[in-house]
């Protein structure tokens, strides 16, 4: 029968997506002083690994802004549009896949905040509501002019079709002075049919009326007097060809609004945030100009960066699961205590916080292997490099298996280490 430490650790929940939004605000961790970095009114991309908790951050972000009065949108890059595929098929012209893309993001902002100002109580007045309608009705028409220019070529193809239908009857009047008439008809009807199709060529370009975005927007936001935060979420499932442009649809109706606060939630290696277009001309974010980039999750959680805080951070986060899992009756006030209980010594948990390597996710199934074979037993340094090992050999080893010169680099690595 496992004991109750493993039995909780057994059961953490693996992805910040797959959780309860309660759960997430409850096991967050603040390390040092990221929950008040992140509640800066400041612009911001938020840079980690995959697993480092970026959801989980921008989740407790949310909770805290709406507990503090403003209005969190928190929008999941992932589940935009109907077909996020269109925008990685390269079969379509770049102009069609940015315009869909800009049209996705820019109806879920729309949305979003409509959902926030109906369902919040905001709008406590007749006069409020219609004038928040009437705002809205504006941002949609103005996200509606946001358009991608290109090379353009038309095509047209017309199909024409014409019918001919013929009718003829006889009345016949039955009265003092009978009568018979012949009608007869002939009539001519002619449809149709025009397809146009425009393909776009070279690099797209936006054109968008700034005022059109802007002004209804501030006009909501002074309306309700609130400060709007946009989080966005999974930046990097962006084709990163395309991540220039919604940055700079972003930069010119977002940043510019005095009551509203951009957060980025992003890969550094695969974020994408501007593009030369000229020998001085861009599109997109200029980072530290437009939006600072001095947020990086890894700063808190890393091994080697700060041994002694990352350990802190990663008795803290299995505190917070454990403690939330835990029967009432079981009596672990501190992290300390549960460390103490659930694992052998505390090299073995340093041992397990070493082998992550700052990723949350990668510590959280780590430490699921590790309970399921320590099973009544408390974890050891065997049990946790072994679960380290059956956690590469199950998530990342076959990343490795179709890139060839990382899997060499691993091996080289690997091997001088050894050595």
């Amino acid at each position: 029968m496992p004991n109750e430490v493993n039995t909780a650790l057994a059961r953490l929940v693996r992805r910040a997506e797959q959780a309860d939004s309660a759960l997430l605000v409850d096991t967050f961790v603040d390390g040092g002083l990221l929950g008040d970095i992140l509640m800066s009114p400041d612009h911001q991309i938020i840079y980690g690994r995959r697993g480092t908790g970026k959801t989980h951050a921008l989740t407790y972000l949310a909770d805290r802004i709406s507990k503090s009065g403003d209005l969190p949108l928190l929008i999941d890059l992932r589940t935009i549009g109907s077909n996020g595929g269109i925008y990685s098929n390269n079969k379509l012209s770049q102009s069609e896949r940015v315009s869909q893309l800009l049209v996705d993001v820019g109806n879920e902002i729309y949305h979003k905040l409509q959902d926030v100002l109906l369902n919040n109580d905001l709008l406590d007045s007749d006069q409020k509501f219609e004038k928040a309608v009437r705002l809205l009705e504006d941002l949609a028409n103005g996200l509606e002019q946001i358009k991608v220019e290109g090379d353009i070529e038309s095509e047209v193809s017309k199909e024409a079709v014409d019918s001919r239908s013929s009718q003829q009857g006889l009345t016949v009047s039955a009265s003092q002075n009978p009568s018979a008439t012949l009608n007869s008809s002939d009539t001519l009807a002619s449809s149709s049919k025009s397809n146009e199709k425009h393909l776009s060529k070279g690099k797209a370009r936006l054109r968008i009326h700034f005022g059109s975005i802007s002004n209804p927007l501030e006009g909501i936001l002074t309306l309700v007097d609130k400060r709007l935060y946009v989080l966005l979420d999974e930046w990097s499932v962006i084709p990163e060809d395309l991540q220039p442009y919604p940055s700079d649809m972003l930069k010119r109706t977002i940043l510019s609004i005095r009551k509203v606060t951009l957060k980025i939630a992003a890969i550094e290696q695969r974020a994408n945030f501007r593009e030369s277009i000229g020998d001085s001309s861009y599109i997109g974010f200029e980072l530290g100009a437009d939006i600072s980039a001095d947020v990086n999750l890894d700063d808190f959680m890393v091994f080697d960066n700060d041994a002694e805080k990352s350990k802190e951070f990663f008795k803290d986060l299995f505190f917070r699961h454990v403690r939330a899992d835990l029967p009432e009756t079981a009596s672990y006030a501190t992290s300390d205590m549960l460390v103490s209980r659930g694992f052998t010594q505390i090299n073995a948990f340093e041992e397990l916080v070493r082998s992550a390597e700052g990723v949350p996710r990668d510590a959280i199934n780590i430490a699921i292997l590790a309970a399921q074979a320590a099973n009544n037993d408390p974890i050891s340094i065997p049990i946790v490099r072994g679960a380290a090992r059956r956690w590469y050999q199950r998530d990342k080893e076959k990343s490795l298996e179709v890139n060839i010169d990382a899997e060499r680099f691993l091996r080289y690595i690997t091997s001088f280490r050894a050595g």
